[in-house]
């Protein structure tokens, strides 16, 4: 079965569960770096919003031999699981005052999301662009988000320059930076203290996110954040873009080429990390004496 058929049949199974009065169709998103995903939406009646439920995934479990009546259960599991969580008014973005405290942003690589950025506000940093998001839901451990597009500031009659101040508020107060040594992080993965820095050496590695560990490179931008943090150490630093969530920071040292680093970079990105999710190729640099992040030439 090709890709256009299983999403066909996937969306024809799915209108009984939207019963008489509801809907089901398919509402095609590009994602960050452009990738293209095929959300299914279920909209039951008396329902104005419903979560997006990916096919993409479900059809390389389809080829790698999973039944498709699984995954449709799988499918629907997640739709019941979701479908009272999503509570949104699409009125809600009609009053820029009512929701200017929720207004984030986050990097995202500049070259990659050329077509995305003709239709959304952004600021370019570096090679990266800044794009901002509302906060639209709170959950126990993740945030709901939608992108803000220039439709919306035409609409609220705010510049791109106004809505830059406000993310540049809200982001460290809602998204509060977190810099630990690597190991820290290793440890929360694994749930058992197995990694450990050795108390008579600075570690070689830190991680940079936020508290949720969602888009949290955008820490990069945290006022006085690399900076405190350089002068902590008393050295530059070489920041490495390892994904859209984090950043690894590591103390200038001379015995560490750029080059090297660079090489770890783009090895991680090709092998480790999910097309969506990749930040940059780049290695950058802080220097304690500009007090300013460049693009590390090799």
């Amino acid at each position: 079965m090709e890709y256009d058929n299983f999403i066909e049949f996937i969306k024809n199974r799915a209108v009984t569960t939207a019963g008489e009065g509801g809907k089901v169709f398919i509402n095609k998103v590009v994602k960050n770096n452009g990738k293209q995903l095929d959300g299914l939406v279920i909209l039951e009646e008396g329902y104005s919003v419903a979560p997006a439920i990916y096919l993409n995934d479900y059809y390389e479990d389809f080829k790698a031999g999973k039944d498709l009546d699984d995954i449709m259960n799988n499918i629907l599991s997640v739709y019941y699981r979701n479908r009272d969580s999503v509570c949104f008014d699409p009125e809600f973005f009609n009053d820029y005052e009512n929701l200017k405290n929720r207004i984030i942003y986050k990097v995202v690589n500049y070259e990659k999301n050329k077509e995305m950025l003709k239709d959304v506000p952004h600021k370019k940093f570096l090679d990266l662009a800044i794009v901002y998001y509302c906060i639209v839901q709170h959950f126990e451990d993740n945030i709901a988000t939608t992108i803000i597009k220039n439709e919306y500031l035409k609409k609220w009659n705010v510049s791109d320059k106004d809505i830059f101040t406000v993310a540049q508020k809200n982001t460290p107060k809602l998204l509060e930076a977190r810099i630990a040594p690597i190991t820290y992080f290793l440890n929360e993965l694994s749930g058992e203290k197995i990694y450990r820095d050795d108390d008579n050496n600075e570690p070689a590695m830190y991680v940079l996110t936020n508290t949720t560990h969602i888009n949290g490179a955008g820490c990069i931008l945290y006022d006085g954040v690399i900076k405190d943090f350089s002068d902590r150490l008393e050295r530059d630093l070489y920041i490495l873009p390892s994904s859209v969530h984090e950043l690894i920071i590591v103390p200038k040292d001379e015995k560490i080429s750029p080059t090297e680093l660079a090489d770890i970079v783009q090895e991680i990105n090709a092998k480790g990390v999910a097309e969506d999710e990749i930040l940059s190729d780049s290695v950058y640099v802080y220097d304690r004496k500009s007090k300013k992040i460049l693009v590390k030439k090799s």
